[in-house]
């Protein structure tokens, strides 16, 4: 069975194969369309047998070239099972890096094997189960709740081709029990259903209906029609699939408003970053900074005449490039600035030199308008610049250490004393006059 050879450039691809994990191995099946898409044209399948698929790769094009599989079902159960394994074999010319993923629920973080392989080379790579963060106490994902894997490329300068043996599920083991006191937040996916109370749905501004730029809009488990309530505005990091970081760039990808709120008594949104032009989103980088800018003004504006939404008490916050979005698009102007009581960021800051946030910027366009109202910075107290931006502006500012030590944002869904502090903040500046 043969797909076509795909150009850089093809957007539309989707004569796509359906895999079946087994106990033992994986098998193809009928061509579903629906349930395997590539992520980009840029990492194409070209070639399936009962024996190995086959890949090629343009690095030029995209940083992180990769293929998604998915679970024919929604999901495989592999609780009970210690690893994912296969084989990769480098039919191309140049030395290529492979980062193999096992994807859970929305929530759950990627467990990653990697594999390096000069031209010619076969190496296995295999997928433990049971990784973990520093400092977790339960594993990254829930592994009876696999949703799909993901195979790409990393530090790939040029373009590559390599070829998949089948997937095998190895070792046995108890499922993983979460210890005494530990509380996990969980959510629902992001659905294309009407907003409504609990749901989290990809939603458009209207003047954007039917392209492909939308946010991530939820409404809180208790919201109910003619309430009012704070909004949390939040950016996601870029797409960086450098393992052990698996962040998709999109702004279902973001959950740090969820663990924020837990879900009750504010509304959460996760803003694009606009390319206003063609109507689509920047998975890296800022898009067009002034209309990523906009949309927030336009956003915050519906949120509070469709659905509540108060405008006193809107938070800004955001992982990495987001974190730096907190003040590179939230303070970019007098207008979008005025919208925040309060900021927070997580892993990066505005002033850190990412996409001409830099420190003189920061210091002198940006910091000024923050006008005395109070930040909270998540895995940032290490970064001397920072401290001293908010030391020579004199603005409220407290540090906190999730102790993590990865770029991730699950910290954010645990309750790690980090976490619980953050919440006490966010509600300690909502009530605040």
């Amino acid at each position: 069975l043969k797909a076509p050879t795909l150009s850089a450039h093809s957007r539309a691809f989707r004569a796509l194969l359906l895999l079946t994990i087994m106990p033992a191995a994986w098998a193809a099946a009928d061509v579903i369309p629906e349930r395997l898409s590539y992520e980009s044209a840029r990492g194409a399948l070209l070639q399936q047998s009962d024996r190995m698929l086959t890949f090629e790769t343009n690095p030029k094009e995209d940083l992180f070239p990769s293929v998604l599989i998915h679970a024919p079902n929604g999901h495989w159960d592999l609780s009970g099972f210690q690893s994912l394994e296969t084989t990769f074999h480098n039919t191309g010319n140049t030395a290529i890096n492979i980062a193999f993923w096992a994807v859970g629920a929305p929530g759950w973080d990627a467990p990653v094997g990697t594999v390096m392989l000069e031209p010619g080379e076969t190496k296995p790579c295999s997928i433990e189960l049971s990784q973990r963060w520093k400092g977790g106490l339960v594993n990254k994902v829930d592994a009876s709740h696999i949703e799909y894997l993901r195979v790409s490329l990393f530090k790939s300068k040029q373009g590559g081709s390599f070829e998949m043996a089948p997937v095998v599920v190895k070792g046995s083991c108890s499922p993983p029990e979460r210890p005494e006191g530990y509380h996990r937040l969980e959510f629902t996916p992001m659905t294309e259903e009407e907003p409504a109370a609990g749901r989290r749905v990809r939603h458009q501004l209207k003047g954007f209906m039917g392209s492909e730029l939308y946010h991530s809009l939820y409404l809180p488990a208790d919201w109910k029609p003619g309430k009012t309530y704070p909004i949390i505005v939040e950016y996601a990091g870029n797409r960086w699939l450098n393992p052990p970081c698996h962040s998709i760039g999109r702004p279902e990808g973001s959950r740090m408003g969820f663990g924020m709120s837990e879900g009750k008594g504010y509304i959460w949104v996760n803003a694009p970053f606009v390319y206003p032009e063609t109507k689509m989103q920047a998975l890296n980088g800022w898009g067009d900074a002034d209309a990523t800018a906009q949309y927030a003004i336009d956003l915050v504006d519906m949120l509070c005449t469709d659905f509540g939404g108060d405008p006193d008490n809107v938070i800004i916050t955001g992982f990495s490039r987001g974190a730096v979005a907190c003040g590179y698009i939230g303070l970019r102007n007098d207008e979008i600035s005025k919208l925040w009581k309060a900021f927070h960021s997580c892993q990066h800051y505005d002033g850190d030199g990412y996409g001409q946030a830099t420190y003189e910027s920061a210091l002198n366009d940006r910091m000024p308008r923050i006008n005395g109202r109070k930040t909270f910075h998540t895995d940032n107290g290490k970064h001397e610049k920072l401290q001293e931006l908010f030391r020579i502006t004199g603005e409220p500012v407290e540090f906190v250490e999730s102790g993590i030590g990865a770029h991730t944002d699950t910290m954010f869904l645990e309750n790690r004393p980090s976490t619980l502090r953050l919440r006490e903040w966010l509600a300690e500046t909502v009530t605040e006059k």
